[in-house]
C-alpha cells in the first residue's frame, strides 16, 4: 500500500516519474481540459435524464477539478527544481563563479568516488579550487540529466552526465537537500563513472 501511495504522490524511485506528477503536473492543461469536459458531459447527460441536481453537481466538480489540474501545470515540482538547479550548478562551476558555487553547495558537502570519501575534500576544497583555478577552467563543456528522483519530502538526487574537453565525461549523482525554506543545496557528490568506466575507490586520494 505504501508503495502505491508513493507512486501516486510522485515519490517514485530514482529515475522514474510518479503517476501524480506524470498525469497531473506533467499532463497539465490537456489533462485539466479532459477532466473539465468529462464533468460537463456527465452533467449534461444527467440533466437530459431529468436528474438536474446530480448533473449540476457533476458539472461543478468537473470544472473545479479541471481548473485545479490545469493550474498544476504551472507548478514546478521539487524534482524539476533540483534538475534545473543541477544544470545551473555545472554552469556556475565551469564559469568559475565562486559566489554561485558557494550558494549551491552545502557546507556539509561530502564528495565520494567508488564509495569512498576524503575528509579533506568537501565544501572548502571545492570552493577553494574554483576560487584559485576558475579562470582557467575550460569553456568547452556540456551536461545533461540522465535520471532523477525524490528520496523524501526534502531530499532528492539527480544523475548528471558532464562533458569537458580535456578530461572527457563523467557521470555524477548530486544529492540535494532543502536546508532552509525553499533553499536547496548539494550535500553529496558521488562520482559514478569516468569516460564510461566505473569509478573505483582511491580516486580522490590524488586530489588532496
Amino acid at each position: 500500500m505504501l508503495e502505491w501511495i508513493s507512486v501516486l504522490v510522485g515519490r517514485a524511485g530514482f529515475g522514474e516519474v510518479g503517476l501524480f506528477e506524470r498525469w497531473v503536473v506533467g499532463g497539465g492543461v490537456l489533462t485539466g481540459a479532459m477532466v473539465l469536459g468529462l464533468g460537463l458531459g456527465v452533467g449534461y447527460v444527467l440533466g437530459a435524464r431529468g436528474e438536474g441536481k446530480k448533473g449540476a453537481i457533476a458539472a461543478v466538480v468537473g470544472v473545479l477539478v479541471g481548473v485545479a489540474v490545469g493550474a498544476a501545470s504551472f507548478i514546478e515540482t521539487d524534482r524539476e527544481l533540483i534538475e534545473r538547479r543541477s544544470g545551473a550548478l555545472v554552469e556556475v562551476f565551469f564559469a568559475g563563479d565562486v559566489d554561485g558555487v558557494e550558494r549551491m553547495l552545502s557546507e556539509r558537502l561530502v564528495v565520494s568516488a567508488g564509495g569512498e570519501s576524503e575528509a579533506a575534500i568537501g565544501w572548502a576544497y571545492v570552493v577553494g579550487r574554483v576560487r584559485e583555478y576558475g579562470d582557467e577552467f575550460a569553456r568547452d563543456w556540456g551536461s545533461g540529466v540522465k535520471a532523477s528522483g525524490m528520496d523524501g519530502a526534502r531530499t532528492g538526487r539527480v544523475r548528471m552526465r558532464v562533458r569537458e574537453a580535456s578530461f572527457g565525461f563523467a557521470v555524477v549523482d548530486l544529492t540535494w537537500s532543502e536546508e532552509e525554506e525553499d533553499v536547496w543545496r548539494v550535500v553529496r557528490v558521488d562520482f559514478v563513472s569516468w569516460n564510461g568506466q566505473a569509478v573505483r575507490g582511491g580516486m580522490l586520494r590524488g586530489w588532496r
